[in-house]
This record gives structure tokens, sequence and C-alpha cells, in this order.
């Protein structure tokens, strides 16, 4: 507050009120006694609230942490399983036979296919040329090329590729392992085979057309 005397303006400090007047109390003017009658007095229902908040958010996070722990302690073969059931086929199976439902992989890709659930047993989920994935089951191997069986639920979809020895055309932009390499009148010629190291073309020969015309 502010007060003029004529000459120039004088500040007095309004003075705290007494202690009768007060809503608040300091420590030192409570008694002992009214103390420990406070000590022993229940919390009130907002700290009861604000404890039992934190309490489940405590217990929250102890789940989610428990959680992470478990999820990421599965074996190996668990873990290529879900990848297997969920993943996009990256193996492509050419069809080359219709009545008999048989198509041509890669060795390498196959035995990838094959092995990434963790059991090796000469089944494997691939895809067809057009994305559908399938299972395929392994007939015969010759060289770097496997014959396999398809299962598929609509023949009339299963759209073959004759399969002669021949010069492939350029290779197509995007290549996954089992990309067929067709020749200028489309005839299947070979299969690409992308690894680390570049890009494998392998062929088809005499031997593999044998063993694709045999009964």
């Amino acid at each position: 507050m502010m007060l003029h005397n004529g000459y120039s303006p004088v500040t007095v400090e309004r003075q705290p009120p007494p202690p009768h007047e007060r809503e608040w109390r300091h420590p030192a003017e409570i008694s002992a006694e009214h103390r420990i009658v406070f000590a022993h007095e229940p919390p009130s229902r907002r700290l009861r609230l604000a404890a039992l908040t934190s309490a489940i958010l405590a217990l929250v996070m102890i789940g989610v942490a428990g959680w992470f722990v478990v999820s990421s302690s599965v074996g190996p073969e668990v873990a290529a399983v879900r990848q297997r059931t969920v993943a996009t086929p990256t193996v492509i199976a050419v069809p080359v036979d219709l009545e008999r439902h048989t198509a041509l992989v890669t060795t390498r890709g196959m035995t990838h296919a094959d092995g990434s659930d963790g059991v090796t047993d000469g089944h494997a989920t691939v895809a067809l040329p057009d994305g559908r994935p399938v299972t395929v089951h392994h007939v015969s191997q010759v060289g770097d090329l496997t014959i396999v069986e398809v299962d598929i639920d609509e023949p009339s979809q299963f759209v073959t590729v004759a399969a002669q020895a021949s010069t492939p055309s350029p290779a197509p932009v995007v290549i996954v392992d089992g990309t067929p390499a067709l020749d200028d009148s489309g005839n299947l010629v070979g299969l690409y085979s992308p690894h680390t190291g570049g890009l494998s073309l392998f062929l088809i020969d005499e031997a593999l057309l044998a063993a694709l015309r045999a009964p």
C-alpha cells in the first residue's frame, strides 16, 4: 500500500494476519498433541486415489516389460515358423506341366524356402509368377534346378510355360530367386537366382527336359 504525505509516496507493507485469523498453521505453532492426532488421521480420498493410480501404472509397466522379455526369448524355429506364415514368398516356382501340376524352382531357392521353418522336409511355401503363394513338394533335382509339385485348387489358373533349351532374352528389371528367363518367343529357357555375389542364370538343358518328360 502506498500513502502520499504531500511530498513523496510512502510504502507501507501489509502485515500478516494474526494467528487466529489464518487458515494455515506453521508446524512450530501446532502443539505436540495436535501433531500426534494429525499423524493418526487416515489419508484423504485424493491421496488414496493417487496412490491407487500409481500402483496400477506400475503393474501395467511390469506386465509390458515381461511380455517383451518372453517374446524375445522364443527359439529360432518358432521365429522362423512365424516369419514363414506371414512373410511374402521370395522364391518363384514356374509352372511347366498342367496335368501333373509340376513347376521349376532353383535348387538354391528351394533349399532356402524348405529350411525357412527350421525343418528340411521337402515342403516349402513359394510364389507363382503372378505372386500367389503356393505350397510345393520336392519331386526331383537336376543340377541347379529342382522339379516340384504344386498344391493348387484351380487348375485353370495354373498357367504353364513351355520349357526348352534356347538363348534367353534380356533379364527383367526386378528379379527374385526363380524369376523365369524367357527367349524371344516366350519359352522358358532357365531361371535367375540372385545372391550376394551377383546374379546366376541356370539354363535348362537336355537332362532337365528328359526329367520333365518322364512319367
